[in-house]
């Protein structure tokens, strides 16, 4: 009797574990499809030419990401979809990641409601489709989780485990800093201050300052220009702090659904359970990190997918709550819920569609842009720089196999680091504007001479291409746009 008893409590937790499986499967199938038919936006395509000068760090990010494309071109090729597989798997891995986190937090139950609405988050599912460093960051993160709660319970070579994993999530994304804040915060205002006499914490903290060594000594050879480099507003055109905050939230919609209502609400919750250690671990892995972008989005610095990692968090926190507040307020879950996947499915469908191939001009027309540019470069014996590192990104793309090679370099982002600019002080200069600058005020400190060449319409962009001689040398306080 007791056997059949638990054989049929085991029932639905295993249905639950294949319906996670499932869904989990279901949308990395969905993923590849996305991948292999969507071309190479902007931010990829500058991720893939930082895979052909693999470092130990870049202006904008920490380096993970660069391996990560470099390997999956190694082995599968330079299209799209290769370029995209591995990220794509690694993300894939992270649900699994997150059952994991939620069952030993709290119970099996909770890990799989947990993996289950981080599936139904329009910013992780579909986002996770492209080669960004928020695919790694996603899969450590959810590891670092995971093994942050059983460093803290019980200690040893969890404490070696967390560490390596803190070391690859630094690799993948600052915003990884937010995991050791919150292991901090949890050592300090707890009862884990045994973990000071533990000596798998030390060994911990040993393996991780190994890892990260290098990148930090890059960082450290290149005047850490990660924290140096300008960071222009993500919402340029929106003034005013309460307008940008608004702006901020409703977005949030847009990228999380309408489970990110009750995912915040799961978050009041925890905040008034914070005595309880499960409660306050998850308050510590992500209220930091949404305060943080809460901050940034005054300026209108923060982009909209930077809390994606506090609500996977938060995943857990609603996960415990759902059962209750499903008795409550099943329409409004389910309602929150359905609207996501429907979000989902619908955006999927839309790129999948036949005839919307070409994403917002991304890659439509830069072939023929590029050889219209190599053209005018050739025949002025002139390299060519680009104002935007985006645009400098899809042109050096485009021109990669053309020999004799011309160099395409830009003062923005990691260009200088290839193509030095003292190395073509002297040669005329081929300069693409795909910001509708001052030509004379970007210009004026770098050549003389200045002239406009001709235009070129993209979809969704207009490029200006000017000429000019005897470059300077120097990018020292180039603007993009000429402003004084």
């Amino acid at each position: 009797m007791n056997q059949k008893s638990g054989a049929a409590a085991a029932r639905p937790a295993n249905r639950a574990m294949t319906l996670l499986l499932a869904a989990t499967v279901g949308a990395t199938l969905l993923r590849i499809a996305l991948a292999a038919r969507i071309p190479l936006g902007d931010d990829e395509v500058y991720y893939l030419l930082w895979a052909r000068h693999l470092a130990w760090g870049y202006p904008d990010h920490p380096p993970m990401i660069a391996a990560v494309i470099a390997l999956g071109a190694r082995f599968f090729g330079d299209s799209p979809l290769a370029i995209r597989i591995l990220p794509l798997l690694m993300a894939s891995a992270t649900p699994l990641l997150l059952y994991a986190a939620g069952r030993d937090i709290f119970d099996g139950a909770a890990g799989r409601r947990a993996a289950l609405l981080l599936l139904g988050l329009p910013a992780y599912t579909l986002g996770a489709t492209f080669a960004f460093p928020d695919a790694p960051l996603s899969l450590y993160a959810a590891l670092g989780l995971w093994t942050g709660w059983r460093a803290l319970r019980e200690g040893g070579w969890w404490w070696v485990a967390t560490a390596a994993t803190a070391a690859l999530a630094l690799f993948s994304k600052v915003l990884a800093v937010f995991l050791l804040l919150g292991l901090l915060g949890m050592l300090i205002g707890g009862p884990w201050r045994r973990a000071l006499r533990d000596p798998g914490f030390y060994a911990g903290l040993l393996v991780g300052a190994v890892l990260i060594a290098p990148m930090v000594f890059w960082y450290a050879r290149n005047d850490w220009i990660l924290f140096r480099m300008p960071r222009p507003p993500w919402i340029e055109d929106v003034r005013g702090v309460p307008l940008r905050l608004l702006y901020f939230a409703t977005v949030q919609f847009v990228y999380h659904g309408l489970l990110t209502l009750p995912l915040l609400a799961s978050l009041v919750v925890a905040l008034r359970r914070a005595r309880e250690p499960a409660w306050r671990y998850l308050l510590w892995m992500s209220v930091p990190i949404l305060t943080f972008t809460v901050v940034l989005a005054v300026p209108g610095q923060a982009k909209p997918h930077w809390p994606t990692p506090a609500y996977t968090v938060l995943a857990i926190a609603l996960s415990v709550l759902w059962p209750a507040w499903w008795q409550r307020r099943r329409v409004l879950l389910a309602v929150a819920a359905g609207l996501n996947a429907l979000l989902i499915v619908g955006v999927a469908a839309v790129a999948l569609a036949p005839g919307r191939i070409q994403i917002e001009g991304t890659t439509q027309g830069w072939d023929r842009a590029a050889r219209i540019i190599y053209q005018e470069a050739a025949a002025r014996e002139a390299f060519i720089m680009v104002g935007a590192y985006q645009s400098a990104s899809q042109i050096a793309y485009q021109l990669e196999r053309v020999r004799p090679a011309i160099p395409v370099t830009s003062p923005i982002g990691a260009f200088p680091f290839w193509q030095p600019p003292d190395a073509l002080a002297g040669r005329n200069v081929v300069f693409v504007d795909d910001l509708g600058a001052d030509a004379a005020r970007v210009l004026g400190p770098f050549c003389r001479n200045i002239q406009a060449v001709r235009g070129l319409d993209l979809p969704g962009r207009r490029l200006i291409l000017y000429g000019c001689e005897d470059f300077s040398g120097t990018f020292a306080g180039f603007s993009p746009r000429g402003s004084p």
